[in-house]
């Protein structure tokens, strides 16, 4: 047998670690929950598929292997990972596992996911904000207190240094600026703005933090917030690691207790590792934690059930316009990634919001489309998509199924889209299918297996010590930028793995924990 391994390279039984607690992905989902279960005390193990970034708060802190953002050349050498389309390999066309960016081309709708320790962190545009909803966690499970994951939302605004944003911030470029001195009669900034989780430069170039990463700490990433002070803990995390499946071990125990192992390629090694653990967070980013499921479920003693796995699906109403502005100054590339929210006729929804673009004419780009990018300002509206897309794996291919002629939502953006040309005489140039960074469900929160896969504590049905602390649980779409949800969830999960596997009282946070 141990012939065999070696030629297979799968490390024998003695090889294999044991650990107290196996955290898969490092986003919002993952750090926060790393950070939670270290203060514990417990051997907790982090596996991140994407390297450690070179931003200077990581650099500071002494860690010596650290890929580039992609800004610059590095834009064509680490800009993407992997292109998945829907008749291309089916494992998708890996360009560099160092990459910043995954896309998932799929009939209705493309999927765009970021790969690095910190996750989304580095790409999302600073914005917190709460549900569309004020009920969002209501009826969903009879024994969920919404009040358990509400109660951690100011305590991460303010972790991430998050503040208010109003027409008084130090911005010279922002919602009303670009509205000012315009013929709008009914395209006005929204009266409820997201936070911004932005740390503002007293003078321009303001050319950091955009969707390309921060290299100098301009945006907090959860990273330098979470994951630092938690390695300071006796976290431990290991990048350029690519978990392959999960499986619960013949006879369901090691040294008498329940144990979940989990195979990984350790691409800077070039072997397969084992690592063995009686509880697992799942938190690889919903297509991710996705495929990591379905992978397992498909191996021969791997997880069985989950019949609900892959429904529910949906991209949170996602969807791109660029408005022609030829008289802006500062230009988008000297702004916050978010200039602020706009609303028409002061609704709601759907939440629309103007972008900026900072960074961006610093990649390898050709002059003359980096001219062309310098007059548009990005207007992106989201909502609540219905949820009835659905995300399936057949002969080793993750297929996503989205239908967004029958979502609402994208009806509703196009009519605001639309407005603010009408009022504003200048084009809103969008397409036809969306692309959204919010992606969500597949592995939802329900009241049974049936209807969901996991439980009100994140724990995954039939799999006690299990659990998913991701976007792939939420149970509808958050209609609003989803990082704070995502986090409130990742904490509310940890707390619950405190309590019920660790027999540790999770004590709610009254102080920053800012690394």
């Amino acid at each position: 047998m141990h012939q065999w391994l070696c030629m297979m390279n799968i490390p024998a039984d003695s090889d294999v670690r044991t650990v107290d607690a196996i955290i898969i992905g490092s986003g919002f989902g993952g750090s926060m929950a790393a950070h939670r279960l270290a203060s514990t005390g417990r051997k907790v193990v982090l596996l991140e598929r994407g390297p450690w970034r070179d931003s200077e708060p990581v650099k500071a802190r002494g860690v010596e292997e650290r890929a580039p953002f992609p800004y610059g050349t590095h834009f064509y050498t680490h800009g993407f990972r992997t292109l998945h389309f829907e008749h291309g390999p089916k494992k998708g066309l890996t360009l560099n596992k160092k990459g910043f960016f995954e896309l998932f081309r799929a009939p209705g709708i493309d999927v765009l996911c970021t790969s690095g320790v910190g996750g989304g962190s580095h790409a999302y545009t600073a914005m917190l904000a709460k549900p569309e909803s004020a009920s969002y966690w209501h009826d969903h499970h009879p024994d969920l207190r919404p009040r358990r994951i509400e109660q951690h939302y100011d305590q991460l605004v303010t972790n991430l240094g998050a503040v208010p944003w109003t027409e008084s911030a130090k911005a010279p470029n922002s919602v009303w600026s670009q509205l000012q001195g315009l013929p709008l009669t009914h395209c006005a900034p929204a009266e409820d703005q997201p936070d911004m989780a932005m740390r503002l430069p007293r003078e321009l170039p303001w050319d950091d933090g955009g969707v390309f990463g921060s290299r100098r700490g301009m945006k907090p990433s959860v990273d330098v917030v979470y994951l630092l002070p938690a390695m300071k803990r006796g976290l431990e995390v290991e990048d350029l690691c690519e978990v392959r499946h999960i499986r619960r071990l013949a006879g369901g125990d090691v040294d008498g207790a329940r144990a979940f192992e989990v195979r990984y390629r350790d691409h800077r090694r070039r072997r397969t590792e084992v690592v063995r653990a009686p509880v697992v967070i799942l938190a690889a980013g919903t297509i991710n934690t996705l495929r990591i499921l379905f992978q397992s479920r498909d191996q021969e003693g791997g997880l069985d059930g989950m019949p609900a796995l892959g429904t529910r699906f949906g991209g949170n109403g996602d969807f791109l316009g660029l408005w022609r502005r030829d008289d802006r100054d500062p230009d988008v590339f000297n702004a916050t990634p978010s200039l602020g929210r706009f609303a028409l006729h002061g609704a709601e929804t759907p939440y629309m919001v103007l972008f900026g673009l900072p960074g961006l004419d610093q990649l390898a780009l050709p002059r003359r489309l980096v001219r062309w990018l310098s007059s548009r300002v990005p207007v992106v509206g989201m909502g609540a998509d219905s949820g009835r897309g659905s995300v399936t794996f057949r002969k080793g291919r993750l297929r996503v199924r989205y239908d967004n002629e029958a979502e609402s939502v994208y009806d509703e953006i196009r009519t605001v889209f639309d407005a603010l040309e009408a009022e504003s005489g200048m084009k809103v140039a969008y397409g036809q299918k969306p692309l959204t960074v919010h992606q969500w469900g597949g592995a939802h929160l329900g009241r049974d297996e049936r209807h969901g896969v996991v439980d009100h504590t994140g724990q995954v049905y039939g799999h006690p010590g299990l659990y998913i602390a991701d976007g792939s649980a939420l149970p509808a779409a958050v209609g609003t930028p989803p990082s704070l949800t995502i986090a409130a969830w990742a904490r509310h999960v940890a707390d619950c793995v405190m309590e019920k596997e660790f027999d540790v009282r999770a004590q709610f946070e009254t102080t920053p924990e800012v690394g």
